[in-house]
């Protein structure tokens, strides 16, 4: 896809976004019951969070990158996602590990259990993975942070 036709699309995007928001806005609230007012404003909130998010991906490969995962995993994402956002030390990349671990292998329907400390029986928790669709890592973002006086 060339420049030209990636412009097109975006520009396509944000006309399909502020046509959502006019119509919307456009409704006569007053005789609407409260669910749906709230149907409504979900969709509303969910058509522009999905555009604003291809946006962001063709804004990127417009300027010779690539979309993120997160950004083309977002068509994926359903009502009542939690997004998790991890800032922590990870010395020696074990968490990262994990992480990359569960997300290569808990996509395409693979669902399975993810046990922490499984010899110790009063620590030992078990956890489900669901990778049928409702559990899914879209990206993960590491990086070493370099020490004062480096760089």
């Amino acid at each position: 896809m060339n420049n030209s036709a990636i412009r097109q699309l975006a520009l396509q995007l944000k006309d399909e976004a502020q046509a959502i928001i006019a119509y919307t806005d456009s409704i006569s609230w007053d005789g609407l019951d409260d669910e749906t007012r709230g149907i409504l404003n979900e969709i509303r909130n969910d058509e522009l969070g999905h555009a604003q998010k291809l946006l962001v991906a063709l804004s990127e490969v417009m300027a010779g990158g690539e979309p993120t995962e997160a950004a083309r995993m977002d068509g994926k994402k359903t009502k009542g996602d939690r997004r998790i956002i991890i800032d922590c030390w990870d010395q020696e990349g074990s968490l990262q590990s994990l992480l990359e671990y569960i997300r290569d292998n808990g996509k395409g329907g693979h669902s399975f259990s993810i046990i922490v400390d499984p010899y110790d029986p009063e620590r030992k928790k078990e956890f489900g993975w669901d990778g049928d669709g409702t559990d899914q890592i879209y990206a993960i973002d590491a990086y070493v942070e370099e020490k004062e006086g480096e760089g």
